[in-house]
């Protein structure tokens, strides 16, 4: 399965989602490549991934592509 399938929408408002993630982005060098370059998104302005949950949360204003 492509690593893509194993994110899982868990939540969505507007401006706010949160994803389960697979275990293997929680390794440390991972989980800060993933959440730096979510951070670097026009908009984005809060991302928390939370390696012991498995899952990320981002916040956005406007529209994010």
């Amino acid at each position: 399965m492509s690593i893509q399938k194993e994110f899982v929408l868990r939540y969505r408002v507007d401006g706010h989602v949160r994803f389960q993630i697979p275990a293997r982005i929680c390794n440390v060098d991972v989980a800060k490549a993933v959440t730096d370059g979510i951070s670097g998104i026009d908009g984005v302005y809060r991302v928390n991934l939370y390696r012991s949950q498995q899952k990320i949360i981002y916040s956005f204003r406007g529209i994010c592509l």
